[in-house]
């Protein structure tokens, strides 16, 4: 059944703004389950007989609206501001609503886990979403004007669609993605490693796609050099940084849908619109850098009069002290001797600097001991998350001591599952930046559904 929502009568006071319809209860004959679909209709949608590009996007209950899990992407929104300041052409956006409880699998290609039906969820959105949409709607159903975009395991669903299907797909938008699964195993002295599992495929040749590519710095366990390799690795594929595949990141964004909300703009300008001219770029990326550790990047981020933001890839770096340090044109840092430099740089007429800290050794990972209090009215048997799982070790305490990647922000509320967190308006927010023992107090919990 399709309901109309209607055009809304202020949204961030526009003159024009787009529909929202429901299609309830969608049957998919490959799934064998229903959903709801949310369908964009851009404001002149129903004034002319024009055609419309097409952008599905997966987790489509929180494209549009919010609920108690989480909040909104408030995508229609950001695209009616759009096409009113004339920055993007009109489109229609279809917002897939996920089954909560069939997520997990249905956002996960086969790879080698029994029970991931990624496949069939393809299926289902290229043999029966898409040819519903096309017949119902009037479409640009050419691959050039038809665009894939998810966050987190909805990120990854979309890298694998996106390839597996760039007949159909031209445009491929991944945000916050999934792309490396990390599991406690025990290690040594009561610490607890974090092992790290691939759940990409491999991508061996470079279709004529654009590709969106961002990560928040304050993600917790789905890091910054998880997409960085992959996106080093579609650039060795022939992609071109800056033209064919956008990538930011942005260093205090949290894995969350408001961050979302807030980064929607760029990909939407640069698959539908127009990006505009460069005003300003600031220089971000970590101040110390060791002799021996973990590979880090300085961070420049163009932003441009469209409101487009990118971080740079493609830069030309000098070193006050050469010796010191070298910066390759991706940012890569390699130092080479103790002591303070100043790292410049040049892009398209702006100029910046950073001034990097060389020491001889920066860890891989730190040890955080992590101790949270409950309420007396937490079940005895139930499991606690403060970022990762923790252990019960006494009467109404969990703790847990990790081995984390050096330098991983967590933002987090304390939760026992998915729908039950911590009753607070704050997050709690740590950097894995040294050794440090970590306690927290729950006050109450709260359901979220």
């Amino acid at each position: 059944m399709v309901t109309q929502g209607g055009a809304r009568k202020e949204v961030m006071k526009l003159e024009r703004v787009g529909e929202i319809r429901i299609i309830e209860n969608f049957k998919s004959e490959i799934l064998q389950n229903e959903r709801n679909i949310g369908i964009y209709l851009p404001p002149s949608y129903h004034l002319n007989t024009g055609m419309y590009p097409v952008l599905y996007m997966h987790d489509g209950q929180h494209v549009f609206g919010e609920d108690r899990v989480g909040s909104s992407w408030m995508v229609d929104k950001m695209v009616d501001a759009l096409i009113e300041a004339e920055l993007m052409k009109e489109i229609i956006v279809v917002a897939v609503d996920c089954i909560s409880d069939q997520r997990g699998n249905e956002y996960f290609h086969h790879m080698d886990s029994e029970g991931n039906i990624g496949e069939l969820y393809e299926e289902f959105l290229v043999s029966e979403l898409k040819p519903f949409i096309d017949r119902s709607f009037r479409t640009l159903s050419g691959r050039l004007d038809t665009a894939i975009m998810g966050s987190s395991a909805g990120g990854l669903v979309s890298y694998h669609i996106g390839f597996r299907r760039h007949d159909i797909f031209g445009n491929i938008g991944l945000m916050s993605p999934y792309f490396i699964g990390t599991g406690i195993s025990s290690g040594t002295d009561s610490t607890y490693d974090l092992p790290e599992k691939r759940l990409y495929q491999d991508v061996s040749f470079h279709p004529e796609t654009k590709i969106w590519v961002d990560i928040g710095g304050a993600e917790g366990l789905i890091l910054v050099r998880h997409v960085r390799k992959v996106v080093e690795e579609l650039l060795a594929m022939g992609f071109r940084a800056s033209v064919d595949m956008m990538y930011l990141c942005d260093p205090e964004a949290t894995h969350e849908q408001t961050e979302w909300a807030r980064r929607i703009r760029s990909p939407l300008i640069y698959f539908f619109g127009t990006i505009g001219t460069p005003i300003s770029v600031a220089v971000t990326g970590p101040d110390t850098v060791g002799i021996s550790g973990p590979t880090c990047q300085v961070n420049p981020i163009a932003t441009y009069d469209s409101g487009f933001q990118m971080s740079l890839l493609d830069v030309s770096y000098t070193i006050d002290n050469p010796d010191m340090v070298q910066v390759a044109p991706n940012g890569t840092m390699t130092a080479f001797k103790v002591g303070t430099t100043i790292v410049r740089f040049e892009w398209n007429g702006f100029q910046g600097a950073k001034t990097i800290r060389i020491i001889p050794d920066v860890p891989f990972t730190v040890d955080v001991s992590i101790r949270v209090l409950v309420p007396e009215t937490t079940p005895p048997d139930a499991r606690v998350y403060a970022g990762v799982e923790l252990d019960k070790v006494g009467q109404g305490v969990y703790g847990r001591t990790v081995r984390l990647p050096y330098n991983a922000s967590f933002d987090f509320k304390i939760s026992r599952s998915f729908f039950i967190r911590e009753y607070s308006q704050h997050r709690r927010r740590f950097t894995a930046d040294h050794t440090q023992q970590l306690e927290f107090v729950v006050d109450d919990w709260e359901i979220l559904r």
